[in-house]
């Protein structure tokens, strides 16, 4: 039940391919990986400089990103000016977490009552130990 309610949501392509290539595998991965999380308007889903657990898929809401950028100035640093961008329906974000340690560099608000699916890093390589040749596409992905 738990995949299907994931799989409506996923639209990577990398997952698309997935699921039409091992169906098994993406249940496991959606069963260890997937966990549906819904915000409250204004509630931050992460914040600068906090360590990303790993990539999300918009399901429904308002959210916008705030991207924490330093204004420079003739005379060095100015304040940091944040830059905002709509999320939109059905994006996947924040995907830079799969790969690699990552810090988040702005806050994601939710605007409106709001859903995401997380797509937890630890889930996903503890599946991808066993799923060897998705497991080699994933390396050259």
């Amino acid at each position: 039940l738990h995949y299907e309610l994931c799989s409506l949501h996923l639209r990577h392509p990398l997952l698309r391919w997935w699921a039409a290539f091992d169906d098994s595998g993406v249940q496991a991965f959606a069963q260890e990986s997937l966990e549906f999380q819904a915000l409250a308007p204004a509630d931050n889903l992460f914040i600068p400089r906090e360590r990303a657990t790993g990539a999300y898929l918009h399901v429904s809401g308002k959210l916008n990103y705030y991207r924490m950028q330093e204004n420079v100035e003739e005379e060095g640093e100015g304040p940091v000016v944040p830059s905002c961008q709509e999320v939109v329906d059905g994006a996947c974000f924040c995907e830079m977490a799969l790969w690699l340690d990552w810090t988040h560099v702005g806050e994601l608000t939710a605007m409106s009552g709001s859903e995401v699916l997380l797509v937890n890093v630890e889930g996903m390589a503890k599946v991808l130990q066993n799923q060897h040749v998705v497991r080699q596409l994933v390396v050259q992905y």
